[in-house]
């Protein structure tokens, strides 16, 4: 439907280590819905995910719209390189003003499950909390494998 209403759209795809894409999404108390109801336990969390990348790298291949993915981990890495990059794609200019966005984010209506962690700003605390989980994780990692391996995170 976006490709044919808005065929110049340019489409960003922020990618995280799917483990942690699922504990995150896991462990968050979303308002329950239909879709939501795929996070109550990691083996339909690590399906859902399964189902909506391969749905997002079907439509990358076979969409005739320009899509630009990063890693969630360089944005925190490297915030500046990154985020020009992403200017560059959807044809904004840089400002040093981009760096602000917590600051910005404190003084706005945000109603988003991760509006806290957008207004306490960029850190690596998210980062490999797949860990924590231990053997928790480990029926889930076979649906994951592929994910993991193709966006190029190590095992």
């Amino acid at each position: 439907m976006v490709a044919k209403l808005f065929p110049e759209a340019k489409i960003l795809i922020a990618r995280r280590d799917p483990r942690d894409v699922v504990i995150s999404s896991f462990r968050h108390r979303f308002i329950f819905n239909v879709l939501t109801s795929a996070l109550t336990n990691l083996a339909s969390a690590a399906d859902f995910y399964d189902a909506l990348m391969t749905l997002t790298e079907r439509y990358r291949t076979e969409l005739p719209l320009a899509t630009h993915a990063h890693r969630h981990e360089d944005l925190v890495a490297d915030f500046d390189d990154v985020v020009r990059d992403i200017c560059r794609f959807i044809g904004l200019d840089w400002t040093e003003a981009m760096r602000d966005f917590a600051e910005t984010a404190r003084r706005r209506d945000i109603r988003t499950p991760s509006a806290d962690q957008v207004r306490r700003g960029l850190s690596n605390e998210g980062l490999g909390r797949w860990r924590r989980y231990g053997a928790a994780i480990d029926p889930v990692l076979p649906r994951l494998a592929p994910w993991i391996a193709r966006f190029g995170y190590a095992s």
